[in-house]
């Protein structure tokens, strides 16, 4: 079974907050992945790319340092809640 999106992203962004990867290679993987994310049915993982999009270009645009940019990000995968959806066919 494929994990949602919005894990998905949740555990790419984690390595990167833990210096796992750089910034760079978490853009790398996140443009491709979340580019269509409105599609994708997953409100959760529409809500995350965008708030993760925002910090990113706010950080670009020189309003954050890389360890602020980091302090924005580490409450998306300290904090959350998974929404199980229902499942059909039963």
């Amino acid at each position: 079974m494929r994990r949602s999106l919005d894990i998905e992203i949740r555990d790419k962004l984690a390595s990167y907050l833990v210096g796992e990867i750089s910034l760079r290679d978490f853009e790398d993987w996140f443009v491709p992945v979340s580019w269509n994310v409105i599609h994708s049915g997953n409100q959760v993982a529409v809500n995350l790319v965008y708030e993760i999009e925002l910090w990113i270009a706010e950080f670009s645009d020189g309003f954050w340092s890389e360890d602020e940019l980091k302090d924005q990000l580490r409450p998306l995968v300290e904090n959350y809640r998974i929404e199980l959806e229902p499942h059909s066919g039963l």
